[in-house]
């Protein structure tokens, strides 16, 4: 089994854009990586842009709506459990790797497993 890992947060970040660049490394001219202050903080490695999902909402929104529609969500989605309302989530899937969710900034929700 494959796991995800999802992470919210109640800090509005205005848009899509502005949690990507939160959880995305930037690049100098040179090519070389500089990991995103998300990726310092869990230890993100193995990094793949294409197998992380952020979703935004304007307004602080139940997790089963932040999520729907997310990857391979009908597996897994329905086990995250929370009544805290979110302004944002962020999902982790393979090949990604995260080595230390606990010192994540934002609220780590857990790890799930999922067939895909």
């Amino acid at each position: 089994m494959k796991l995800v890992h999802v992470f919210a947060s109640t800090e509005n970040f205005a848009s899509e854009a502005g949690l990507t660049r939160f959880v995305s490394p930037t690049y100098i001219p040179d090519g070389e990586e500089i990991p995103s202050r998300f990726g310092n903080e869990v230890g993100l490695s193995s990094y793949e842009p294409a197998c992380i999902e952020c979703m935004v909402s304007d307004t602080p929104s139940k997790i089963s709506d932040l999520l729907s529609g997310v990857s391979y969500g009908r597996s897994w989605a329905h086990a995250v459990r929370t009544k805290a309302s979110f302004c944002a989530a962020v999902c982790i899937f393979p090949p990604n790797l995260v080595a230390t969710p606990e010192r994540s900034s934002i609220q780590y929700l857990g790890a799930y497993e999922f067939e895909g």
